[in-house]
């Protein structure tokens, strides 16, 4: 098929698919601090785009407007099931329409206006109302297949150009990347109620054959030392993600600090 027979969903489709910003936040979805970077890279020059609220005083519309006088803007912001704020921005216009709609977004109660905002400063703004209890963090494209959502901290870092890994994005953890695997110094033990029902769910599931409890740090998906459990299995045919949430619920809330940890298994022997 040439060009002239794209289709102009196709084609629209193909535009947002070969945009570097939409792209680079894609990437950052798997969470590794690698393709957090990329990410990083590309919000040096990029732009994203505000949907407002209310209008910006003394703003021309349609223009570009440089000045070194701080910026006030109202933006829509989205609810997280709890009830808590995200700033919202966006890569790319064609992700706006759907959820404006869905939300009855306008502008001064009139048609939704958006403004374009350098990246790096959309992100200082964002931060200046994020405060983690009524604004919990900010969300690009959301309700997307390209949506990535960031709490303070992670927003944080992009503004300040650092590469951090999305810890609540990382999945897929298997004991392949030992390599990159770092064994941290000792720590206090887990606490005895951890062990406890750890020792219970691993007992009542069958084909675990053992498992060991380790203080890791694998600085592509880590942001500091946590514990984590490597289990060993009896077979291939094993459901892997059964035990893994089994287990998992098993130690719910007596996890320490950091409050996370990583469920592995190790190769099966021949």
């Amino acid at each position: 098929m040439n060009d002239a027979e794209v289709a102009p969903d196709e084609a629209l489709e193909e535009q947002v698919l070969n945009d570097p910003l939409t792209q680079a936040v894609m990437r950052a979805q798997c969470g590794l601090r690698s393709e957090v970077a990329v990410l990083v890279e590309a919000l040096d020059d990029a732009e994203f785009l505000v949907p407002l609220a209310a209008d910006v005083p003394d703003v021309p519309e349609g223009e570009r407007l440089e000045t070194d006088e701080p910026l006030t803007i109202q933006p829509h912001m989205v609810l997280d099931p709890e009830g808590g704020a995200f700033c919202v921005f966006f890569t790319h216009v064609v992700f706006v329409e759907p959820i404006a709609n869905q939300l009855q977004w306008g502008t001064d109660g009139g048609e939704l206006k958006l403004c374009t905002l350098m990246a790096k400063h959309a992100l200082q703004m964002a931060l200046s109302v994020i405060d983690e209890v009524e604004v919990r963090g900010l969300v690009l494209n959301p309700g997307t297949d390209c949506e990535l959502m960031l709490l303070r901290d992670e927003v944080a870092s992009l503004a300040q150009g650092r590469a951090l890994p999305l810890v609540g994005y990382v999945e897929d953890i298997t004991s392949t990347d030992e390599g990159a695997t770092l064994l941290a110094e000792p720590a206090d033990p887990p606490p005895p109620e951890f062990l406890q029902a750890l020792e219970a769910a691993s007992n009542a599931l069958e084909g675990v054959l053992d498992y060991k409890v380790q203080r890791t740090f694998n600085p592509e998906r880590d942001r500091e030392p946590h514990l984590t459990i490597q289990v060993r299995l009896a077979s291939e045919e094993v459901d892997r993600e059964l035990i893994a949430e089994t287990l998992a619920d098993a130690v719910e809330g007596t996890v320490p600090p950091p409050g996370y940890l990583d469920i592995v298994f190790a190769p099966i022997d021949d």
